[in-house]
């Protein structure tokens, strides 16, 4: 009987070689480990999630957040977090308020409030990048008189105030939408429909520049509607709505 030693290898030419059958051998466990590795893989890549969301377990955290934050503004109507992440299994939202839709309802209608800001600004820019707006030009050459009148009134530097400024929020403007007058009467009457004009003298009415143009940063909605005043306004910049 030959040794197994025999069966898997023969010497040829002075060197030890695998025989053919030693050959087959290998190649048919290779495809064996082959079809063992894709059979899983595609069981792995098939597996479903399970059906529940993450997010279940963070239901009653959302919905004391949602509770806590309209306790802390009561002069809201209504407080209302949607959260959605795919990726992470996430979908939820909730509402509380006297005007929270109630369970089953479509979801209300919310101000989207500063997210205007990116639309005003997109327009600004877009009449930059077309050539018809000077980022740098001062708002007495491009404001209406009445607009440039009021920023004047109010100690406001109209010839150096620019709408680049106003963009980065470094025009020195007090900010209207902060003020007791301004929530004040948004809670008396919240159907108004308040015009440039009326935001922009509530600030102006606040007192003088919190600084000079261009030299610090002051968050402020009022820079909306003095850029929203601009002549070349024909480009959809009022369309944004009040910032």
């Amino acid at each position: 009987m030959r040794s197994l030693n025999c069966i898997t290898h023969k010497r040829v030419a002075g060197r030890v070689v695998p025989t053919r059958a030693l050959r087959f051998a290998l190649m048919v466990a290779l495809w064996v480990a082959l079809w063992v590795a894709c059979t899983l893989g595609l069981a792995a890549c098939t597996h479903r999630q399970p059906e529940r969301a993450p997010v279940d377990d963070l239901v009653p955290a959302l919905e004391r957040l949602v509770r806590d934050t309209a306790a802390a503004e009561p002069r809201a109507p209504a407080v209302w977090l949607h959260i959605q992440a795919p990726r992470l299994l996430l979908r939820w939202q909730g509402g509380t308020g006297p005007a929270a839709n109630p369970a089953g309802q479509p979801a209300p209608s919310l101000r989207i409030a500063s997210n205007t800001k990116t639309f005003v600004a997109a327009a600004v820019l877009r009449l930059a990048e077309d050539g018809l707006l000077d980022l740098h030009k001062p708002l007495a050459r491009l404001s209406p008189t009445a607009t440039v009148a009021t920023l004047r009134a109010a100690g406001y530097d109209a010839d150096r105030l620019t709408p680049r400024m106003l963009l980065q929020h470094t025009g020195g403007l007090r900010d209207y939408a902060t003020l007791a007058v301004f929530l004040d009467r948004v809670s008396a009457a919240p159907q108004h429909r308040w015009t440039r004009a009326e935001q922009l003298q509530l600030a102006m009415n606040d007192g003088p520049p919190l600084s000079a143009p261009g030299t610090a940063f002051h968050y402020s909605d009022t820079g909306n509607p003095a850029r929203r005043g601009d002549r070349n306004r024909h480009r959809a910049i009022d369309a944004s709505g009040p910032g």
